[in-house]
């Protein structure tokens, strides 16, 4: 199952239209929160719908303990409590890939604590093809 592709896909369809959206006054910026994370934050539901649809097409297990994971929980195994919520995860792929119209590294909060909740999971950063793309991240030794 080549997830990627198809991650990278949603994200090029669902970003314009939802710029379309916010530009034509169909999606409206409440006061005080920037216009990038409206965006942002629409693109995502809109590819995790699609992308959860897709693999549940495909016949592949999805949820914690699956093959995929789909916006799940990624605890922090210290037992501190502290979790992220990756966009995609395949764990025994030991990859990670996250969707976003910023950019992200290996020293951003986030991305630190997808290596140390999963053991060092190599992490693809999924952007908007019209914004530079998608590019991976490999976790540091």
């Amino acid at each position: 199952m080549d997830t990627h592709p198809k991650l990278q896909r949603y994200t090029d369809e669902a970003y314009p239209a939802v710029v379309r959206a916010v530009d034509e006054g169909r999606v409206r910026i409440p006061h005080g929160v920037p216009r990038d994370t409206v965006i942002g934050q629409r693109t995502d539901r809109i590819v995790q719908t699609r992308l959860k649809r897709w693999i549940r097409r495909e016949g592949v297990a999805e949820g914690p303990g699956e093959a995929v994971q789909v916006n799940r929980w990624l605890r922090d195994p210290g037992g501190s409590g502290a979790y992220r919520i990756p966009d995609l995860r395949v764990p025994d792929a030991d990859v990670i890939m996250d969707g976003t119209i910023g950019y992200k590294w290996n020293n951003t909060p986030q991305i630190t604590d997808f290596y140390q909740y999963s053991a060092g999971s190599h992490t693809i950063i999924v952007r908007p093809t019209e914004l530079g793309g998608s590019y991976s991240l490999i976790p540091p030794q």
